[in-house]
């Protein structure tokens, strides 16, 4: 699901609202993992910055990070800052992953920080698009078990590159 909104329509209050929500009903067998971009502060806005902070959630607590660490080990310290190495852990954390459901939740996608050369942002939009691709795959099935959630402003960008996701435009006074 994309929502799409113009400044202060409430993307943020909505994506805060529903993270508490899940969190609550503490549902069985399902992870929320998250992360709330910001342009206000560097250590929310970098792509390495968001996929260091969802590979952290997916794999506290998880018999399966000794298996993924294993994986990068070698390169571990270079690893953490290849925003490549670390979509390749974070595909690995959710293939691995024995929940039923993990929900990712990132707010705010149009705060990401685009590089000189614009291309960190449009590689991890399009590398979600691929993930959701596998979802549907009958041959091929990977993981089933991510459901996505982002919000953003009206960013071309963005929205073609998430182009195929169920969208909603989020209007607080609409006309």
């Amino acid at each position: 699901l994309l929502i799409i909104g113009a400044p202060g329509q409430g993307k943020t209050v909505l994506s805060k609202f529903l993270l508490q929500h899940m969190k609550k009903k503490k549902l069985k067998n399902v992870m929320i993992i998250y992360f709330f971009c910001s342009d206000r502060d560097d250590s929310f806005k970098t792509v390495n910055s968001l996929l260091r902070s969802l590979i952290t959630q997916l794999l506290c607590g998880s018999a399966q990070i000794r298996k993924i660490l294993k994986l990068y080990e070698k390169d571990l310290a270079k690893s953490m800052d290849s925003n490549d190495a670390l979509w390749e852990m974070f595909q690995a954390s959710i293939k691995k992953s024995r929940h039923k459901a993990v929900y990712c939740l990132i707010d705010g996608l149009d705060e990401l920080e685009k590089h000189s050369d614009g291309k960190e942002r449009t590689k991890l939009l399009l590398g979600f698009k691929e993930l959701f691709a596998a979802q549907t795959d009958p041959i091929r099935p990977q993981c089933s078990a991510l459901k996505f959630l982002g919000t953003s402003r009206q960013i071309p960008e963005i929205v073609n590159k998430l182009q195929g996701l169920t969208r909603f435009d989020l209007k607080a006074k609409p006309e």
